[in-house]
């Protein structure tokens, strides 16, 4: 896991309840084709979101308050 030095603008917003980690790089192959995504994930519940020039992909929770504590 590499740490990512520069802010990068999201292009999902979650809710604000959310407490979202600081992002990381991960090779993700959701659309069948391996590449490096910047990663982050809400600390409480765990989803997360991912993005790439190739797409970009948010758990529908996070859009929603967060559920957990």
């Amino acid at each position: 896991m590499q740490k990512i030095k520069h802010r990068h603008q999201w292009k999902y917003k979650p809710h604000k309840s959310h407490k979202m980690g600081k992002p990381y790089s991960e090779i993700l192959a959701p659309c069948g084709t391996p590449r490096f995504y910047l990663v982050r994930d809400c600390e409480k519940c765990r989803y997360g979101q991912a993005e790439h020039p190739a797409g970009k992909f948010c758990d529908p929770e996070l859009l929603e308050k967060c559920k957990v504590k």
